[in-house]
């Protein structure tokens, strides 16, 4: 269950366990559609809880359903026999049960099992995790495959999003393995989605081209380009870790796993250079959207920048001056 059509705006999010309790309210960018979402969760709506949860954690912003909670609203569902259900509720439990023998973390792979054996898409992708024998991984993987394509293809963009978790087709120790989608199938099936809403997918494909490597120096910028242009849209939400993101580029001087060192553009089309002043521009604008604890958070864990003294990454740089 992914969110489709966020718009960014400014609101406060209230983490809500159903009980009383003392509020931390904190304002900061949440998409409009949580705060539908949260209204229905209130109202005891589990899939409204698990979309809330979801559209706030591609913000950054902290989820504001507590799992114990969201799991009590599936379970009447799930023990119905509602696939949807049944994968959100196990999904649930392996993220945040303890582990071990007889856990949560045990049951919520039963109840994905009985997604992925109803149909759910979804929940056959993670059987492929789950079992050892590469004909059963195969079978799962075309399973979901078979089940999603045509749902794309009728314009439901759920699947479109979900085909992007589609892997490779096992191989042996004579072949390699066989991909039912390329990654230009992939990225056209983003932008399809994109098409319709998804912010989602604008996130997706903009983080993806952003680290692409294309064939070719042209083909490589073109993807930069684009990239750019969704990166711009996320940005005008409020979007900040595209715009932490942004700095990292300036911070290095080079984009992601790059092969075009020595005749780089930057992301204004200027020839690149690593340019700290540049960066903390960026850097500062995120930190004016969730403050500067989640962004050097997330540059550390993103960008491996930070600080080199205490942690194993690249030192971030000073900010500079303003003289």
């Amino acid at each position: 269950m992914r969110g489709s059509t966020f718009l960014g705006i400014m609101c406060t999010c209230v983490l809500w366990s159903g009980a009383p309790q003392e509020k931390t309210e904190s304002r900061e960018k949440v998409p409009e559609h949580a705060l539908q979402m949260v209204a229905q969760g209130r109202k005891g709506d589990g899939f409204a809880m698990v979309d809330a949860n979801h559209a706030c954690e591609a913000w950054r912003v902290k989820q504001p359903f507590e799992p114990a909670l969201v799991q009590r609203a599936l379970l009447p569902l799930a023990q119905s026999g509602d696939p949807k259900a049944m994968w959100a509720m196990g999904i649930s439990m392996v993220r945040h049960a303890e582990p071990g023998p007889g856990s949560g973390q045990e049951k919520g792979r039963v109840w994905i099992r009985r997604a992925a054996e109803a149909g759910h898409a979804s929940a056959m992708l993670n059987m492929v995790s789950q079992v050892r024998s590469p004909e059963e991984q195969n079978q799962w993987i075309k399973r979901a495959y078979e089940s999603l394509l045509p749902k794309a293809e009728s314009g439901d963009v759920e699947a479109m999003l979900e085909l992007q978790d589609v892997p490779y087709l096992l191989g042996d120790a004579k072949h390699l393995g066989t991909p039912l989608l390329s990654n230009q199938e992939k990225n056209q099936w983003l932008r399809r989605a994109v098409d319709r809403g998804s912010i989602d997918a604008m996130i997706m494909l903009a983080e993806r081209l952003r680290r692409s490597r294309g064939h070719s120096r042209e083909e490589t910028l073109a993807g930069r380009q684009e990239s750019m242009e969704l990166s711009r849209k996320l940005i005008a939400m409020g979007h900040w870790p595209t715009m932490a993101d942004i700095g990292a580029i300036y911070a290095y001087g080079t984009w992601p796993d790059s092969n075009w060192k020595p005749t780089e553009l930057g992301p204004d089309g200027e020839k690149l250079r690593a340019n700290p002043a540049k960066a903390w521009e960026w850097w500062d604008k995120a930190i004016a959207v969730a403050g500067r604890e989640a962004v050097m958070k997330y540059l550390l864990e993103g960008h491996a920048l930070g600080d080199a003294k205490k942690d194993e990454c690249q030192q971030i740089p000073p900010k500079p001056s303003n003289r």
